[in-house]
């Protein structure tokens, strides 16, 4: 933002005191114009089913889509996107044959009510 890397004069004469306040104001709008910018772009790639970040829920994984909507890989926890053109949607993880997995829990727990 160009308010930060602009050095203000501070000599403390009310001309200088004036411009101060009238920068920090117009910074001000500025921010507040792109963070509307920004949500609103935002929001339009949520309603088109990509992922806006955040790591994926249990069960799922998320697929990085290049700019032609062809997958190009799965992004393992941590891993960020390159490319500003590539997306992320999210997508129903393999069976996973963990003796943890929930469907293992649940044969579990049958199986006790069944021995009793």
């Amino acid at each position: 933002m160009r308010y930060c890397a602009e050095e203000l004069s501070n000599d403390g004469s009310l001309l200088s005191n004036v411009m101060k306040s009238l920068k920090r104001a117009m910074a001000a709008e500025y921010s507040r114009e792109l963070s509307t910018k920004v949500f609103a772009a935002q929001c339009r790639l949520t309603e088109k089913g990509f992922r806006q970040g955040g790591a994926a829920c249990y069960g799922l994984r998320r697929l990085l889509l290049g700019q032609n909507g062809r997958p190009k890989g799965i992004l393992e926890p941590g891993q960020r996107k390159h490319l500003q053109s590539d997306r992320v949607i999210l997508k129903p993880a393999r069976r996973m044959n963990s003796p943890w997995s929930v469907k293992t829990f649940g044969s579990l727990s049958s199986n006790r009510s069944r021995s009793r």
